[in-house]
């Protein structure tokens, strides 16, 4: 890249801002949307800005092939719920404003559908067969409806599990 397009402040963990009388805290997470996501915390504003670590309301884009991992997307969402409140306005990627339930509710669904389909694929089981079993069924309703759809995000989250059985974010297998 051309040197303008380059960062001017780096980080490696979070680093703090202050502008317009607002302390701004940015903190780095492990690979989620991508492996170079960062979330942004308005603290006297109570927002949080997530990017494409959280899309509200539809399953994630997790690009894989830029590193992205869907235990990094939980982690990330960990992240924002240790110190969000009940009155903290969350900005998605995707979707409209989220709330702290919002967020937790997203959290749910991604870690239970990572684990099922961890789980079958740890024990074995195919794409297809995995597939077959619908690990998303009970959330396509709420979540199933957007460009990812059920089987497009069981397909994405398939294929890193098994490219990343051992991740250091989750015991390994068993």
């Amino acid at each position: 890249s051309p040197e303008g397009a380059l960062p001017v402040v780096t980080f490696t963990d979070a680093v703090t801002f202050h502008w317009n009388g607002d302390e701004i805290r940015v903190y780095h997470v492990p690979p989620a949307h991508t492996d170079g996501d960062a979330i942004v915390h308005f603290r006297r504003s109570d927002v949080v800005h997530m990017g494409d670590v959280h899309f509200n309301g539809s399953y994630p884009f997790i690009d894989t092939s830029s590193g992205g991992t869907v235990d990094g997307v939980v982690a990330a969402v960990d992240r924002v719920l240790a110190f969000a409140g009940e009155k903290t306005r969350i900005i998605p990627g995707h979707g409209p404003l989220a709330s702290r339930a919002d967020l937790a509710a997203y959290r749910e669904m991604v870690a239970t559908i990572g684990k099922r389909i961890r789980d079958a694929a740890r024990a074995g089981r195919s794409l297809e067969e995995v597939q077959a079993a619908k690990p998303t069924a009970e959330f396509d309703a709420a979540w199933g409806k957007g460009y990812m759809t059920p089987q497009r995000f069981t397909e994405m989250v398939y294929r890193n599990v098994t490219a990343k059985q051992d991740s250091p974010l989750l015991p390994p297998a068993r």
